[in-house]
């Protein structure tokens, strides 16, 4: 049995990987465990890599396509540990902060904005960013939006009907509740190997 690697991993490698191995099983009806965990470290890692890459790794590894994610829940445990911006509390594994994002369509950027202790203390920052001021929608319509499904979407102000499908370019606010998790021993390993 080979050395646990953690991963981190979204849902486009996974679904990467089914298409991998369903591209595999075309060329390969009985394909070996190897060529299947080749193709998938491949996807992780890239062209070069093979399961050895992952298994040969002391520390976690941030799979391709995951890096921003990784600077998210990088900047959680840092604003957890120092207090800054969860309610001054200390790092606590296990205790729920809530992560706020910012997503704007042009380039599908994910930007972190902050963690927070509580789903009420987020929702007053997102408010209180001058960024967020529209005239097209009140404070209450968008605590309302956050609060019930924490997200809310923002058209522009030139866009009066509000409609998704238009020509507008939307931006969005999510809030995720993130479990914080132990602390790591050691950094992550980026994609090229070093050090995240």
């Amino acid at each position: 049995m080979s050395k646990t690697t953690p991963i981190l991993l979204t849902t486009a490698t996974l679904s990467g990987m089914a298409d991998d191995l369903l591209a595999l099983l075309a060329r390969h009806p009985t394909p070996s465990k190897s060529a299947i965990l080749t193709a998938m470290a491949r996807r992780v890692r890239g062209p070069r890599a093979d399961w050895g890459h992952l298994t040969r790794s002391d520390t976690p590894i941030v799979a391709q396509g995951a890096e921003r994610h990784a600077a998210l829940l990088a900047g959680v445990a840092q604003a957890a540990l120092s207090g800054t911006a969860a309610g001054g509390q200390a790092y606590a594994p296990g205790r729920t902060v809530y992560a706020v994002l910012y997503d704007e369509r042009d380039d599908w950027a994910r930007a972190p904005f902050g963690a927070f202790a509580t789903l009420e203390d987020a929702v007053e920052a997102v408010l209180a960013d001058s960024w967020i001021r529209d005239p097209l929608y009140s404070a209450d319509e968008i605590r309302a939006g956050l609060l019930a499904h924490q997200a809310f979407t923002f058209y522009s102000s030139d866009d009066t009907e509000r409609n998704p499908d238009g020509d507008a370019s939307p931006f969005s606010v999510s809030i995720l509740p993130l479990v914080l998790p132990p602390m790591p021993a050691a950094p992550m390993a980026a994609p090229d190997g070093t050090a995240a």
